[in-house]
């Protein structure tokens, strides 16, 4: 039998006999203990080790290896899992030194379960606006989103984006004035969490925030009513707190079972692909991980198809970057996919943890020579300064949320390269900024202790550090700011003022969601439709993969007019960004490449029947009137 059939009829029939027998001890009232590798048998502690790596050659080739990367480093090393001795020979053959900084994970989380215990038991009710005080499982997320639709019904709505390699749903909650009403042209923020299943606090952050724009849209007296109210009047926001559900209910389970060794699969990285190709039962994960197969699965975060294939992503199904065979391979990334691809999402964050990073485009050094033969420069929108003289780019931008929560703003690749991630495909793709969190401090544990929740997204921490505000100065005078520069020189134009500082993650999103329904920061497509008429803007292009191979994407959302008269359509720019000029390092600086235009076709359909189509280009902060398409 193949290796892949034998593996295939393994799990299928493992899943049956294991997975409803292995139960994981979920019951809160059971007197937590400390636990330790050793108590649970286990020949090698899994620790997190500190690697020397002073060079990003370095920080790649450690990249390189296979290991588990955490995706926190810095410019002098990388921070990685092991969980073999097997994995630290690997370190060791290669050259590499290291410090440990988690010596046994399996104690660190046993202490982590006692001490929330603790804290919940002593606070009772927390400062988040759920009052949450302890991590949710899977079944807790949905049963907020269902509380929620309830309890707002006007505003709020349950989506399923799709279903996972196991079958699970892949739960949404979308924000927004008359939010049961049709598309209606308004401007999208999405933000997803837990990508990687160990990092729960990266689901907790965006539930949080629906809870936020829920209560304050409804309640006069929440300290940001006025603003959420104009923010879910002009968008709407479309939160998916757990991207992995299938990966994220292996971790979150097994971290509860203090009494065996699978509390070593807590710190699952990937998605519960076993076989590709291959229909999973539910349960399939659960049970090949209690048989100790901790490298199961795809990194969602290299399945995506921006460049796939490339720097930081790996072939080898084994190592905790494995991209998966093809790009999109995986129900997860699929589904992402098909949302982003069907609506106008103008600002997108992806939190992951940990490490008080956050990441712009784009995730390979602008140096490094890509598919079509030039170095991949700078991502376009760097830098996008408007008539008025102010910057709107993904800096300006970053340096606008990390002045709330103390956090590095830097480009993917300061930390090592990697292709075929979220952010770095919503943006090549639409057009619309995309970030990546690094949540939480850097060093310790994955799952921190809840009250550590509750201190990032309030900014309690940081204010703690005394990081005041100061009315009227730029983002650029403050102490606070963290940031790389552009492309070693600054961008023209003058910062974006602010009067706050030190809000947390909370504030983050707000400034974030407040980018996407700014028309400085997109485009607007204007005309003259009757009411109850289609408005479609599709675009389909050639995507780049790493191997010089395209793939083709269409990008295609519709609204439907409201009243008889002028339409407004928020939308991206028509030109995709690597498509328009950008900035590449030349043998006597930066110097631009040539650039195209690519169009938007819009159409106007009344009652299923065409009335009129028409090709435009519209770019960044620009508006463009089609007339009476639809005539």
């Amino acid at each position: 039998m193949p290796r892949s059939s034998f593996r295939a009829a393994a799990a299928l029939g493992l899943a049956a006999s294991l997975a409803f027998a292995f139960t994981p001890a979920l019951d809160a009232s059971s007197a937590p203990k400390v636990v330790t590798a050793a108590d649970l048998g286990l020949d090698y502690a899994p620790k997190v080790v500190r690697v020397d790596a002073p060079t990003r050659e370095a920080r790649n080739e450690v990249a390189a290896l296979g290991l588990d990367l955490t995706e926190h480093a810095s410019h002098d090393y990388v921070e990685v899992v092991l969980h073999t001795a097997a994995d630290e020979a690997k370190l060791v053959d290669a050259g590499f030194v290291w410090e440990v900084e988690i010596a046994d994970l399996v104690l660190d989380e046993s202490q982590r379960i006692m001490a929330d215990r603790a804290w919940a038991a002593e606070v009772g009710v927390s400062d988040l606006p759920s009052g949450r005080t302890e991590y949710r499982h899977l079944e807790d997320y949905h049963a907020d989103i269902d509380h929620l639709v309830a309890e707002y019904p006007t505003l709020a709505k349950r989506i399923s984006i799709g279903k996972s390699v196991e079958g699970l749903d892949l739960a949404g909650i979308e924000i927004g004035r008359d939010v049961d009403g049709p598309e209606d042209g308004r401007p999208v923020f999405l933000m997803f969490g837990v990508h990687h299943a160990r990092e729960w606090p990266s689901a907790e952050m965006p539930m949080e925030f629906a809870f936020d724009l829920l209560q304050g849209y409804t309640d006069p007296t929440h300290d940001q009513h006025e603003r959420i109210v104009d923010l879910l009047d002009r968008g709407r926001a479309i939160i998916v707190p757990v991207s992995n559900p299938d990966g994220f209910q292996v971790s979150r389970r097994f971290a509860e079972d203090v009494s065996t060794s699978s509390l070593g699969n807590a710190w699952k990285r990937k998605n519960c692909r076993y076989v590709t190709g291959v229909e999973q039962p539910s349960g399939t994960c659960i049970a090949v991980y209690s048989l100790g197969q901790t490298g199961v699965g795809v990194d969602l975060n290299r399945n995506y198809g921006g460049l796939w294939g490339g720097p930081g992503a790996s072939s080898d199904p084994t190592s905790g970057t494995y991209r998966g065979d093809a790009p999109f391979s995986e129900p997860e990334t699929q589904a992402i996919r098909t949302l982003i691809s069907t609506r106008q999402v103008t600002t997108l964050i992806t939190n992951h943890t940990r490490g008080h990073l956050l990441l712009r485009p784009v995730g390979v050094k602008p140096s490094t020579v890509g598919p079509d033969g030039l170095p991949r420069g700078f991502a376009p929108d760097e830098c996008f300064t408007r008539e008025d003289g102010v910057d709107y780019g993904l800096q300006a931008l970053g340096e606008r949320m990390t002045a709330q929560n103390g956090y590095s703003n830097q480009f993917g690749w300061e930390l090592y390269d990697t292709t075929g991630t979220t952010e770095d495909y919503s943006y090549n793709a639409t057009g619309g900024y995309g970030y990546t969190f690094e949540l939480m401090p850097s060093g310790g544990s994955f799952h921190p202790g809840y009250s550590q929740v509750v201190k990032e997204y309030t900014g309690a921490d940081i204010k703690a550090k005394n990081l005041k505000a100061v009315e009227g100065t730029t983002i650029g005078q403050q102490e606070a700011e963290r940031t790389t520069s552009p492309y070693g020189d600054d961008c023209e134009g003058d910062h974006v003022q602010h009067t706050t500082l030190g809000g947390g993650l909370r504030e983050s999103y707000f400034i974030a969601f407040e980018n996407a329904v700014d028309r400085r920061t997109h485009s607007l497509v204007t005309g003259i439709a009757p009411a109850g008429a289609e408005i479609t803007v599709s675009r389909t292009g050639d995507f780049p993969l790493w191997s010089g191979e395209t793939m083709t994407d269409t990008v295609e959302t519709t609204m439907v007019t409201t009243e008889d008269g002028v339409f407004e359509y928020d939308v991206n720019p028509s030109t995709r960004p690597f498509v328009a000029s950008r900035k590449i390092p030349g043998s006597k600086g930066f110097v631009m490449t040539p650039g195209e235009k690519e169009a938007w076709t819009v159409t106007c359909s009344v009652s299923g029947e065409t009335r009129g189509t028409v090709e435009v280009v519209v770019d960044r902060g620009h508006t463009i009137d089609v007339g009476d398409l639809c005539a």
